[in-house]
């Protein structure tokens, strides 16, 4: 599943989300901005009073098992594909985000 990488920061051997019906351009949470996120991929709902897989309009992405590149649709992921997207880390310890962060803005300064 070489492609199963988070298209802002090429994070991979993560889990990912999906915006919900639209073209699958994978994201972490740290890229979609969500830092308070639990090890089965659950973050605090904003409206109601329970936790949610689901960041935003983003649900996880779970690729088929025969075309990664292809997702189930939200409600639909079977059983064994759940626990292979649960088994991921939600986050990348490895990845130091301050570092990306220091060359973001080198870039954006060097690109004026």
């Amino acid at each position: 599943m070489s492609k199963y990488s988070c298209s802002e920061c090429s994070a991979s051997n993560i889990k990912l989300w999906r915006e919900s019906h639209s073209i699958p351009i994978l994201k972490c949470a740290k890229c979609l901005g969500e830092d308070n996120i639990d090890e089965d991929g659950k973050v605090q709902s904003k409206l109601f009073n329970f936790k949610t897989d689901q960041i935003g309009s983003h649900v996880p992405a779970v690729p088929y098992k025969d075309d990664p590149e292809a997702f189930y649709a939200y409600t639909a992921v079977p059983d064994d594909s759940v626990k292979w997207w649960i088994s991921l880390p939600s986050k990348s310890e490895e990845f130091n985000w301050s570092i990306l962060s220091l060359i973001n803005k080198h870039e954006a300064i060097t690109s004026k």
